[in-house]
């Protein structure tokens, strides 16, 4: 399960909204400040809003600027994006053999080969709309745990 801490903006009677800040992949080196990379983060990350029900727990336990510990199914989120990135992939490459076979010129094979990019993608995004959508929500862990120092 990945975990992700975020804080709670609004408590309904079976959901609460919260939101995370997401992670930077740098920010604390030496070189930040000349780091085009930290730039981009300080322009770029914007907090992301979830709302997430509460699955019989009751909302009294949680009041606005708590922190929540919200989590996401690992092999799902594995599973989906290698379907996203490889569906498309392995069809544009069949779309290429296919295209050589039946075509003797380069654009008719890269013409075979788009359009099997093309309909991988469309493949790909119609198995994970149907197929995979709930297995990939966040779920609701708990309450974070107060850092002591």
């Amino acid at each position: 399960m990945i975990e992700e801490i975020g804080h709670v903006t609004e408590v309904g009677p079976t959901y609460l909204k919260i939101a995370s800040q997401p992670k930077s992949a740098c920010g604390n080196c030496a070189a930040e400040k000349g780091c085009g990379q930290g730039v981009l983060n300080r322009w770029s990350t914007k907090p992301t809003t979830l709302t997430l029900l509460l699955n019989g727990r009751n909302p009294s336990e949680f009041s606005v600027e708590d922190q929540v510990v919200i989590g996401l199914n690992e092999s799902s989120l594995l599973i989906n994006t290698l379907v996203l990135y490889l569906t498309p992939l392995i069809a544009m490459i069949l779309g290429v053999l296919l295209g050589n076979y039946l075509f003797s010129s380069d654009l008719g094979t890269a013409g075979i080969g788009a359009l099997g990019l093309f309909a991988g993608a469309l493949l790909s995004r119609t198995f994970l709309k149907f197929f995979s959508a709930s297995s990939v929500e966040p779920v609701l862990l708990g309450k974070a745990k107060p850092v002591t120092s």
